[in-house]
């Protein structure tokens, strides 16, 4: 039986990862088009919006997404009645935010945002009422139609947003991608789940995942500002075109860990979810997931930090030279942010989202520390240097709860079992300051960059033998011995 699930888990990251890496190549496309389309301004206006949106966001969800998904014992019923309240919910949320743009506009001294809000409330409506939906899709494991569904809305909306963006619309066409990305997402759910709006609506089905749902939330909502807290504060202190550069290369180190951790975090959660009580097959988990991430963490943190100028002159032109030095102090905490990209889901497992909002409050607690020691500065550069400290120190507050207080397992041992992670990072970054070759052209220069760093880092995989373990972690090992088999078997019968 745990077999089955094993594979089928194996299946749901190859579904995932296929519509994921889609979206990835498909959304790095429309964002190069888009650099040369629009002006760093533009997306600064657009990043300050969407940091409220965003917080607005945690509200939409409040946990209760997490709740059902985790409820194994929720009817029909009860289904209809979550989405139900969702439904006044979110026209409500939607109303306030209109409202609040308002405040924003007086904030950042710029009333563009007033229409922006107004346009983005709708956004947020949508948003709501897939809350359920998503979950539900989820829980059932309909992992195909969320696929298709994500891959379909990124390239409409990217083709959407370039035609406007040429038309003049400069960052409206942003806004109206994001409008009709939530709307798609909607009419797409309603096709695969079947759900009833109720005018009155009973709170007893509420009540099954509050107390799961409340500590998710709260979880959430910390984690929003320790997130967010540098795009507000330096797009009102340092001004939209700093922000501009600034966010451009914070979302630019986001796509290697979109590529991972999106891909495997919303599947674990439905999945080991059914293995809530077994503390030491969740822990191995675990610590298979960190290896794993570590050891494309560590590589992808070293391709940034030194060939971070090329990467963004490759990708967006002169225009976002500003990028660069920030690219490069982002990037070098990549893989602190990769590795526990996925504890949320470790701890929702195990049913405890108490201690996942004591870590949550603890990392926002040092990342405002960080970001307005950052921000005093008046320089992005030592903004990302202390934004990529905070990173640091995520990574070690977050395994201390999991693995001391929740599984009751030794910290340091579980430092020490990543010590061929930390030697491979070490041996990449001394040769990485090793410098063989200097080259004008930054295609050429980012493309021997990357091959020199990869033969380093290949060589070190082998010798630690780091590389057969990742190979079998994923299960290459695994499909090599089926087909050898299933290929035997076929010259027996002949």
């Amino acid at each position: 039986m745990i077999k089955n699930r094993k594979l089928t888990l194996r299946s749901a990251f190859m579904v995932t990862a296929m519509s994921k890496y889609s979206r990835i190549i498909i959304n790095l496309v429309f964002t190069i088009i888009l650099a040369r389309l629009l002006t760093p301004e533009d997306y600064g206006i657009v990043a300050v919006t969407n940091v409220f949106i965003n917080f607005f966001a945690v509200f939409s969800d409040m946990g209760i997404s997490v709740g059902v998904i985790q409820n194994k014992e929720l009817t029909d019923e009860d289904n209809n009645n979550i989405y139900s309240f969702s439904v006044y919910f979110g026209i409500v949320l939607s109303a306030i935010f209109a409202l609040f743009s308002f405040l924003m506009a007086r904030f950042y001294q710029n009333n563009i945002y007033i229409p922006i809000g107004f346009m983005l409330s709708v956004s947020l409506l949508f948003t709501t009422l897939n809350m359920v939906p998503n979950a539900l899709l989820m829980k059932e494991k309909k992992l195909g139609a969320l696929a298709v569904r994500a891959v379909i809305s990124a390239i409409l909306s990217g083709i959407i947003t370039v035609i406007l963006a040429a038309f003049g619309w400069k960052y409206y066409a942003l806004v109206v991608s994001n409008i009709f990305g939530s709307c798609f997402i909607y009419i797409w759910n309603k096709m695969y789940v079947n759900l009833h709006f109720k005018k009155v609506l009973s709170m007893q089905s509420i009540k099954k995942i509050f107390s799961f749902s409340l500590f998710q939330f709260a979880f959430n909502f910390v984690n929003y500002f320790s997130k967010n807290m540098d795009n507000i504060l330096t797009g009102r202190y340092m001004g939209a075109k700093k922000l501009g550069y600034y966010d451009k290369a914070f979302t630019l180190t986001q796509h290697p860990i979109s590529a991972l951790a999106n891909v495997v975090a919303p599947v674990l959660h439905p999945f080991l979810s059914e293995h809530s009580k077994e503390k030491e097959y969740i822990y191995k988990k675990h610590i298979d997931i960190v290896r794993i991430f570590l050891i494309f963490g560590f590589f992808v943190s070293g391709i940034l930090f030194f060939y971070s100028e090329d990467i963004i002159m490759v990708l967006y032109g002169e225009r976002w030279a500003g990028s660069a030095p920030c690219l490069k102090w982002l990037g070098v905490s990549l893989w602190a942010q990769l590795s526990v990209s996925c504890s949320s889901a470790i701890y929702q497992s195990l049913g405890d989202t108490k201690k996942l909002f004591m870590a949550g409050s603890f990392n926002a607690g040092i990342s405002m520390l960080c970001i307005i020691l950052g921000i005093y500065s008046k320089h992005i550069l030592i903004l990302s240097q202390m934004v990529s400290a905070a990173y640091f120190i995520h990574f070690f507050i977050i395994n201390y709860i999991l693995v001391k207080l929740i599984i009751k397992k030794s910290v340091f041992q579980f430092v020490l079992s990543f010590w061929k992670e930390w030697l491979m990072a070490i041996i990449l970054f001394v040769f990485g300051n090793i410098r063989f070759f200097c080259i004008e052209n930054n295609i050429l220069n980012l493309f021997a960059g990357v091959c020199y760093l990869g033969m380093v880092y290949f060589i070190t995989l082998v010798i630690t033998g780091e590389g057969k373990a990742l190979m079998d972690m994923v299960g290459v090992k695994k499909f090599r011995i089926l087909a050898w088999k299933s290929k035997r078997n076929k010259g027996k019968i002949e």
